[in-house]
């Protein structure tokens, strides 16, 4: 969606970020695959897939569950080598009044804002897991939005 053919009103939608709050992010869940030389680290291919399609919606409530996926390969090496992080958040708001706005308004939402909060979790924790496997910190782009 496109911010000059919006199909609502920005006031309204505006109204309904002022009654957004987080409540709780976890991590729910998380897959390493470490298949890469440590000499071969340095000079990565990598390859960051989102998804936050999945959520549960309740009287004044969101839960969604934003996933990723990092596959990360070797430039000119093998292609079985593969260091690939997959890891799902749960990520809890409260929203005031929320029976009140469309499900435009909660897609939205899910587009432009679930993404903004969530990066800078995945981007400590893509970091510190490849830290800890002994590779230096692998930093992943800031969210743009298409």
């Amino acid at each position: 969606m496109e911010d000059n053919k919006l199909s609502f009103d920005t006031n309204i939608y505006n109204n309904f970020i002022k009654g957004v709050n987080i409540q709780l992010i976890t991590l729910k869940s998380v897959n390493i695959n470490n298949d890469i030389a440590l000499q071969n680290i340095n000079n990565l291919s990598v390859e960051l897939k989102y998804d936050n399609d999945i959520f549960e919606k309740n009287e004044n409530s969101i839960e969604v569950f934003p996933q990723f996926i990092v596959n990360s390969t070797p430039n000119n090496q093998d292609a079985n080598e593969l260091l690939k992080i997959e890891f799902t958040f749960s990520i809890s708001y409260s929203i005031s009044d929320l029976s009140n706005y469309g499900q435009e308004y909660i897609d939205y939402f899910l587009s432009r804002n679930v993404p903004i909060n969530i990066w800078p979790y995945a981007r400590e924790l893509i970091s510190s897991f490849t830290i800890r496997m002994g590779y230096p910190a692998l930093i992943i782009e800031p969210f743009r939005i298409n």
